[in-house]
């Protein structure tokens, strides 16, 4: 089975919306067939009581391990130490990653495949739907040469299929709710 990191800048617990949901259902999903994972996200300090010299509040979850980071000035620097710590096998990060610094810290620490879950189009660094456009987070792959792969549930991603920089985007047919190959 693999290691898999995910991390997104949106809080992980309580999963109040649609994107924290969606994070949250597959990676426990992917520990019920036996995966170790690990999730790297915010946490409201006033709902939580992290390590005073960390910030962080380490937990588990219906089988998910999660660094629930209390001070988000810490977030990215977190980030990259469990990317370190934890060896994963790929690394995804959430799309609503708005001016994805968390993208650019997993293809610069570069010790896994990265994933871009996208599921939001204004939130990939490229296309005309891009709230904030990146060059840094598509036009240079990491030392390795593995550009990121990216992954997304609905037929709105279309007009985004020629992803820079030679990275992949795939639809999962599973969320093919609208007979046209993707999600509502």
């Amino acid at each position: 089975m693999m290691r898999i990191l995910l991390s997104q800048r949106t809080n992980y617990l309580p999963a109040r919306g649609g994107a924290n949901r969606t994070n949250k259902l597959l990676v426990e999903e992917l520990a019920r067939r036996g995966h170790d994972c690990l999730v790297v996200a915010p946490a409201l300090p006033e709902e939580y009581a992290a390590d005073p010299a960390t910030g962080v509040v380490p937990t588990r979850v219906e089988g998910v391990a999660a660094h629930l980071v209390t001070d988000r000035r810490r977030l990215i620097r977190q980030f990259a130490q469990d990317i370190d710590a934890f060896d994963p096998a790929v690394v995804i990060v959430s799309s609503e990653d708005f001016g994805q610094a968390l993208l650019r810290t997993a293809i610069k620490v570069d010790r896994a495949p990265v994933v871009y879950f996208v599921q939001t189009v204004q939130a990939l660094p490229f296309g005309p739907a891009a709230f904030f456009p990146s060059a840094s987070a598509t036009d240079r792959p990491p030392p390795s040469g593995r550009a990121p792969r990216r992954l997304g549930w609905t037929h709105a991603l279309r007009p985004h299929d020629r992803a820079p920089a030679g990275a992949e985007l795939r639809r999962d047919p599973r969320g093919d709710t609208d007979g046209r190959g993707g999600g509502a």
